[in-house]
């Protein structure tokens, strides 16, 4: 857990359990290890390797759990820095706003394709701080949508970073 573990390193340092000179620490996480560095007040975690590549996935049957024309799906593909997510880009952000997804169909749809859920995203600039805008679906693992995850979130600006469309410190 992202979150949780910025949470814990926040609050270590605060307290001074870490002093400011302990850069980098790592954490053990399942199988992996995890790096946690400080920048000022930004606390950064360092992942392991990642992956994107094209998903084997059937397009129709994706945007109709969506509850969108199959012509709004730019691009799907399957990624991981940890956690195996199908990232999806939908052709602008209303049309992102607007969808309506199938729960159940989504839970059956993700365990059968082994991925913790759906990272929808729409390259679609809403103010001058903002690049883009996404939801992030979970239903198979009792959460239907996510407000913030750390996990999906990670190989989106990893694939991000692989086209080109951001620099890491973005």
């Amino acid at each position: 857990c992202g979150h949780g573990t910025i949470a814990a390193a926040h609050l270590l340092r605060e307290l001074e359990v870490l002093s400011k000179a302990t850069q980098p620490f790592r954490q053990a996480m399942n199988r992996e290890i995890w790096e946690i560095s400080f920048e000022g007040d930004l606390i950064w975690i360092r992942l392991g390797p990642g992956e994107v590549r094209t998903a084997k996935v059937d397009r129709r049957e994706l945007a109709q759990l969506l509850g969108l024309d199959s012509s709004a799906l730019k691009e799907i593909l399957w990624a991981s820095t940890g956690n195996p997510v199908l990232l999806c880009e939908i052709s602008n952000g209303m049309t992102l706003d607007n969808l309506m997804p199938d729960w159940n169909g989504l839970a059956h749809f993700t365990q059968r394709h082994d991925v913790i859920g759906l990272h929808c995203f729409a390259i679609d600039p809403h103010d001058s701080k903002n690049h883009l805008r996404a939801r992030v679906f979970a239903p198979s693992h009792g959460i239907n949508e996510d407000p913030a995850t750390g996990s999906t979130t990670s190989s989106l600006a990893l694939y991000l970073f692989s086209q080109g469309n951001m620099s890491p410190r973005d």
